[in-house]
């Protein structure tokens, strides 16, 4: 073998302790030029095309017959049926130890020039090699030639919804750019900031967000991009419900634009435009219907004047949840066109920001008792947050497709809900999600007959909604239940205090004729008369399994 492959033969040696010192024995007998050869083909990559390889390589002999020589020794094997000849490491690991073996200057080196290979190259003009010209020149001796790439990488990546990919590229692209001698570029440093805030808002890794967002602050100068992230901050409080906090975020956004002039410009009006939405959504979470009423009047005359498609589908979803709070979630038909409204005034957006709108559009229809298109809705905004990788969406549109499968009464299908919604909450830091699939849990553990787990979960989800910055609005998911096994089992006291915690603001509003029902039972049970707590209590569970509750 020795003699047929030029490998230098060094005769008999100790066996090894590691596979890794077998391979590096291994190649260590290989000759000057074959392991050259395997070397530079371990700075190429896993996978490799000879061409490139040509164009890097600086040896006097034939690289293609080094490579012959290697895939002979089975160090490579060749790819066969593509337009160029590609050469493969038939072992990840034998490549780590080839890449091991080379001095660190020496990698420096040939990185930079597979970087130059790779840019020279009209395969390179596009995006897909973005994160192969930054792989290889952020190990070079000129890691700064590294940053562009790794942006546009992470652009590519965040577009097209690979949202972990595009983090790390931004993190590799920030690292370099910090560590620069010079200075940061602070243009380049903070539209990477900024992108690396917005994938981790989809990850729901809010305070990561923050973070970014607030290192993209530090360098930026220009008012709007000041506001622009300021609005991106409260967007990441908001979600991560600090709604206060993201109120402080729209003060700064709007101390950073500044006051209108006579005549304000459009950017300024979009810009203020997009500060009052932010606003809103905190006012919405946190109750304040008043505050919110204002501002909307306040916004309706320049959002009908100067609104964009996506900023009068902003205005019409604020609209929605107005009416939500003011009407405690027993929607009305006037609400529903709104919701419906905001749908069709999104589709005006290319790319369409679907997924708030839809949802909006889907949740609005469950409420309004329409269940089967709130279901299609639903599904439809499930599956855009599965194509962008948003963590949030994919939480709230699993949640209320199980609400919908419990208005309907189909046990099998809420219990099948129960673990994916538990799952996604988790994964999107919604506890009140996974408290709404522990209280559905108690109602399937309820109609089948098994009371202890019943009771177990639903006071469990009370006590998730209870820890809540803000208070919840669906209690009934939970109380339900417990009701029906009070007065199944006598003890009409329980029964009318866990229908009482079903009746203040801000819980949802029960449809007729279970409310009146509910409120007359309390107010027969305070004024001393059980035997009519009882009967009324009795025909508003009957009510509450017709009307979806039960």
């Amino acid at each position: 073998m020795a003699a047929e492959t030029g490998v230098a033969d060094t005769g008999e040696a100790s066996v090894p302790a590691t596979v890794q010192q077998v391979l590096a024995a291994r190649i260590d007998r290989l000759s000057a030029d074959q392991k050259a050869a395997i070397q530079l083909a371990a700075v190429l990559g896993r996978e490799f095309p000879l061409d490139l390889a040509e164009e890097v390589w600086d040896g006097d002999v034939s690289l293609a017959e080094r490579f012959q020589e290697l895939k002979a020794l089975e160090f490579v094997r060749e790819r066969y049926g593509l337009p160029d000849r590609v050469f493969v490491f038939k072992h990840a690991l034998t490549r780590e130890v080839a890449y091991d073996s080379l001095l660190h200057a020496r990698r420096r080196e040939l990185h930079g020039r597979v970087g130059a290979a790779l840019e020279d190259s009209e395969a390179s003009q596009g995006f897909e090699r973005s994160e192969l010209l930054g792989y290889h020149y952020s190990r070079s001796a000129e890691p700064a030639r590294a940053i562009p790439h790794l942006a546009a990488a992470g652009d590519r990546a965040r577009d097209r919804y690979a949202n972990e990919e595009a983090a790390a590229l931004y993190r590799r692209a920030i690292g370099l750019l910090e560590e620069l001698p010079g200075g940061r570029q602070p243009d380049v440093y903070g539209a990477i900031c900024q992108g690396l805030g917005v994938v981790l808002e989809r990850l729901s890794r809010y305070d990561a967000a923050i973070d970014a967002y607030q290192k993209a602050l530090g360098v930026a100068s220009d008012p709007f991009q000041r506001a622009h992230l300021h609005v991106l901050c409260s967007e990441a409080e908001t979600a991560a419900h600090r709604h206060q906090e993201a109120l402080a975020q729209c003060d700064l956004a709007e101390q950073a634009l500044g006051p209108a002039s006579d005549a304000p410009g459009s950017r300024w009006l979009s810009s203020w435009l997009a500060v009052q939405g932010s606003r809103m959504e905190a006012l919405y979470w946190l109750n304040d219907t008043e505050g919110h009423a204002r501002l909307i009047e306040r916004v309706r005359p320049l959002v009908e004047t100067h609104g964009s498609a996506e900023q009068r589908a902003s205005f019409f979803v604020s609209i929605v949840q107005l009416s939500f709070r003011r009407d405690r979630y027993l929607v009305a038909d006037e609400t529903l066109e709104f919701a419906r409204a905001a749908s069709a005034a999104v589709q005006e957006v290319a790319p369409s920001p679907w997924w708030w709108s839809g949802f909006t559009l889907g949740f609005t229809l469950l409420f309004h008792g329409d269940l089967d298109e709130a279901t299609a809705v639903l599904r439809e905004s499930l599956e855009e947050g599965e194509r962008q990788g948003d963590a949030g969406t994919r939480a709230r549109s699993l949640t209320y497709l199980m609400v919908a499968d419990r208005k309907r009464g189909d046990v099998d299908a809420v219990r099948e809900a129960i673990g994916s919604v538990i799952e996604r909450a988790r994964e999107a830091s919604l506890p009140e999600y996974e408290a709404m699939a522990i209280a559905n849990r108690a109602w399937v553990a309820w109609r089948m007959g098994e009371e202890e787990a019943a009771a177990t979960d639903a006071a469990a989800a009370l006590e998730m909604w209870k820890r809540l910055p803000v208070r919840y609005f669906f209690d009934w998911m939970a109380l339900w239940p417990l009701v029906a096994m009070a007065l199944a089992s006598g003890r009409v006291e329980a029964a009318a205090e866990y229908a009482r915690r079903m009746l203040p603001p801000p819980q949802q509003l029960l449809q007729e004729p279970a409310r009146t029902l509910v409120d007359r039972a309390v107010h027969a049970w305070d004024a001393g008369m059980q035997a009519e707590t009882e009967q009324l209590l009795g025909r508003a569970v009957r009510s509450a399994g017709g009307l979806g509750y039960l």
